[in-house]
């Protein structure tokens, strides 16, 4: 059985200057974000976890190696983890977006952003990390409960914040958590 802990990164530029970017080299956190990304590490750095992986988009990255010094453990970049695909908008602020649905306006699709998160979910054993970004994480939640994007926009995965899962079986334990709650100590 995997358990997999899913971090969202910390608050980064992106969203400070409310823009959406799949960009793998153009944003850092914040200040605050790499305060949110230490107060993290020290929920869950006793944790007995075999792996940590990350996005490849910086903001995931800064995170990954801010809780891989502080776990002792190197931080594995895996390609499943990014940031939803923006397409022809990426860069662009949220007040420059038009109207439409994801599919419409040219970005990946949420079938798709579903689909490799399950497979990431799917390929890891034991309990690892995985620091990726609020609409991924998102996805895979929703897939777990059987909601579609629509009806999946109350779910709010905070800066930094916890969500885990297990898969044999799917199984959620907890979602958008600032601290680690003490049942998923138990179990492990």
């Amino acid at each position: 059985m995997g358990l997999i802990i899913f971090v969202r990164h910390g608050e980064s530029e992106t969203n400070t200057g409310h823009i959406i970017s799949d960009s793998v080299d153009r944003y850092h956190l914040t200040r605050s974000g790499s305060e949110q990304a230490a107060f993290v590490a020290s929920q869950i750095h006793s944790l007995p976890v075999i792996r940590i992986f990350s996005s490849p988009v910086l903001r995931a990255r800064e995170t990954a190696e801010i809780i891989s010094e502080k776990i002792g453990l190197p931080f594995e970049v895996d390609e499943r983890l990014t940031e939803s695909g923006f397409g022809p908008y990426n860069n662009y602020t949220i007040r420059e977006l038009p109207p439409g649905e994801r599919e419409e306006l040219g970005m990946e699709r949420w079938t798709d952003i579903v689909e490799r998160m399950r497979g990431f979910a799917e390929s890891c054993e034991g309990t690892v990390i995985a620091v990726s970004h609020a609409l991924p994480i998102r996805a895979i939640i929703s897939s777990i409960i059987g909601l579609n994007e629509a009806t999946s926009q109350g779910i709010d995965i905070a800066y930094c914040s916890i969500s885990c899962i297990t898969t044999d079986p799917w199984e959620i334990l907890s979602i958008g958590s600032k601290t680690l709650p003490a049942s998923i100590r138990k179990r492990l």
